[in-house]
């Protein structure tokens, strides 16, 4: 596991830190002359404004260039401005997600209507699973995260951008994403809640195996061409899919990557929890040990981990190199 903290140092700057966490990470390795390398990432939704900035993203484009790749930026289908393609490439070129600025090209990762998939396996033996057509198709893949919480799995992070968000076709996320919040569901323009709704039904648990499973599918079939990043900057309550940005609820902390998702999003989360509380924020207790459960006392953001250690998919446990 590998940290570069938000702070300017005599190595430089937050973006020439990208080069370095992934030069020091080896992501290098996953990548061979001529593959054609996915970069996920998730562009946020029309009136978000803390989502991935392509400036980071450009940053992973020039290593997998200087490894010899064939770099292309992507992500899939959900609903508003991503429901298809088109909607979706004008949504990423007002983000700034465009050619000029990533220096590879970005692609709709499930196609014109959200239809194109490739099934693999499930990892229980039960129906395949549909994965995006980019996704499945690329040679290798690095998951670029914008880390924030999220009303659905409490944490977001590298399992619930390739296993949920954004690698299963738009098909299978219309089928299995369930709003904890009536607010996505309606009117995109409604305001977040201060609090959670009482009428809201309550999280299911099998929406986290099921993100858990598609990211363990993926995972199979592209056994040791992965390779993860996190970024922890505007933490904010809600994920980027959502309409709108509420203030960040610690302060920026810095990059994380590894090859062990598993681990990287434990890390993320410790170091989340371990920061002072920002106050004026959706946090009910700037200064709890536990910022997601306060966020969503009744989401339990361990389970997905959970589940995805016992399927073989990383271990919880980390050891840190900080560079």
């Amino acid at each position: 596991m590998f940290f570069a903290q938000r702070r300017a140092t005599q190595g430089g700057g937050l973006l020439e830190k990208m080069e370095q966490i992934f030069e020091a990470a080896g992501f290098g390795g996953i990548v061979q002359d001529g593959e054609r390398v996915a970069i996920k990432v998730q562009v946020g939704e029309r009136g978000n404004a803390t989502h991935l900035r392509p400036a980071l993203v450009r940053r992973i484009v020039r290593r997998v260039r200087y490894h010899g790749g064939r770099p292309f930026v992507t992500d899939s289908g959900s609903e508003g401005a991503r429901a298809d393609a088109i909607g979706h490439l004008l949504l990423a070129a007002e983000h700034g997600f465009d050619l000029a600025a990533l220096g590879a090209p970005f692609l709709v990762a499930d196609g014109l209507d959200g239809l194109d998939a490739v099934d693999l396996p499930h990892p229980a033996d039960r129906d395949p699973i549909p994965v995006a057509g980019a996704i499945a198709r690329a040679d290798s893949t690095i998951v670029l995260t914008h880390v924030t919480a999220g009303p659905t799995f409490g944490f977001c992070g590298a399992l619930h951008n390739l296993g949920y968000l954004g690698t299963a076709s738009a098909r299978r996320h219309r089928l299995t994403h369930r709003p904890t919040a009536r607010a996505l569901a309606g009117d995109p323009m409604l305001a977040p809640r201060q609090a959670p709704d009482p009428d809201d039904r309550l999280p299911d648990p099998s929406i986290a195996d099921a993100m858990v499973e598609a990211f363990a599918a993926i995972a199979r079939a592209k056994s040791g061409k992965l390779a993860f990043v996190n970024i922890l900057l505007d933490i904010t309550p809600d994920p980027d899919g959502h309409p709108w940005s509420d203030a960040p609820i610690v302060p920026d902390i810095g990059i994380l990557a590894s090859r062990d998702p598993v681990a990287l999003d434990q890390a993320s989360i410790d170091f989340l929890n371990g920061q002072p509380g920002l106050s004026g924020t959706r946090l009910a207790n700037p200064a709890c040990a536990d910022k997601l459960s306060d966020l969503y006392p009744d989401v339990d953001w361990s389970m997905a981990l959970a589940y995805a250690e016992r399927l073989g998919l990383g271990t919880r446990p980390y050891e840190l190199l900080i560079i």
